[in-house]
């Protein structure tokens, strides 16, 4: 069922998937990572959560998917947290939903989202972070391994340039979200270009999506892993041993760091956690641990009974 919510003025839209539940359940919002649409992956994983028994709310930020807002495909990291916000507290408000059984789920860039809005909501249920986004520092750091020092000042300068045509109100400057190596995109590790087109279809001219480059300049600066501390309710991290985009030692303080913090770790790369059969453990191993952590007499891995 495609539903809409407000956040900040602007409409947001979502589907929502409804359990079986003959009573209020527990309801998870989840919502995808950077560059991502709520039609792409997420709804096999959301369809899964449902049919153990979750309402799931999966929905696109605002300048994204069938969401309102201008210019398309802008990565705002503020505003996309606010939107987190408000499908929490929209799914509060919901009669089907048990307003203190909500759990925030992120994958990759939405994990940091994640991270941050658990540090602030002391209501949040859990938390459930997967292959997971959490210091922009250090994922720079990734990116001038990766690109070189050339490539990673050439995106620096196209950042500063998108800032200033913002100030001037002309249209955005944009940059490639991934690339092949030696590419100027912002992801260029060896094989995340064909697993990212896997994970996302290209769009009509059979590219991969391109956003406004001032990103560049946002994401050194984001630091989720510093509010792990403030993570008050119990959270999952599940880390890919092989991730070569997402820092694994960033995630790994996560799981340290945070009071109920639990760490969980798989074989494969970034991009591996949304392919069979890992998906499905993955899903299982969550699920596994959502029941255990929000309903303990009722735990077992496919839900409550």
């Amino acid at each position: 069922m495609t539903v809409s919510f407000r956040s900040r003025e602007l409409r947001c839209d979502a589907t929502f998937y409804r359990s079986e539940a003959a009573e209020p359940a527990p309801c998870i919002v989840m919502a995808h990572g950077f560059g991502g649409v709520r039609s792409a992956v997420l709804p096999e994983i959301a369809t899964a959560f449902a049919a153990t028994g979750f309402q799931v709310f999966l929905f696109d930020y605002r300048y994204w998917g069938t969401s309102g807002g201008q210019p398309r495909g802008l990565v705002d990291l503020n505003a996309q947290r606010a939107d987190y916000r408000a499908a929490i507290a929209h799914v509060r408000t919901l009669t089907c939903v048990d307003p203190t059984r909500v759990v925030a789920w992120g994958t990759s860039l939405s994990a940091g989202h994640v991270l941050e809005v658990a540090a602030d909501d002391a209501d949040l249920a859990a938390a459930v972070i997967t292959n997971p986004y959490t210091d922009g520092r250090a994922a720079a750091t990734i990116v001038l391994r990766t690109a070189g020092r050339r490539t990673a000042c050439a995106l620096l300068l196209r950042g500063i340039i998108d800032r200033i045509r913002r100030a001037l109100g002309a249209s955005p400057l944009r940059v490639d979200l991934v690339g092949e190596p030696g590419s100027r995109a912002l992801i260029t590790a060896a094989g995340a270009a064909s697993s990212y087109r896997v994970v996302v279809p290209p769009d009509d001219h059979g590219r991969s999506p391109a956003v406004p480059a001032r990103i560049v300049l946002d994401l050194p600066r984001d630091r989720p892993v510093t509010r792990a501390g403030s993570v008050r309710c119990p959270i999952l991290v599940c880390v890919c041993d092989r991730d070569r985009i997402a820092p694994r030692g960033a995630a790994q303080a996560v799981a340290r760091r945070a009071p109920l913090g639990h760490l969980q770790s798989y074989p494969v790369d970034h991009f591996g956690l949304f392919h069979e059969p890992w998906r499905s453990r993955v899903v299982r191993d969550q699920t596994d641990f959502l029941w255990n952590v929000l309903d303990p007499p009722r735990r077992t891995l496919g839900g409550p009974r």
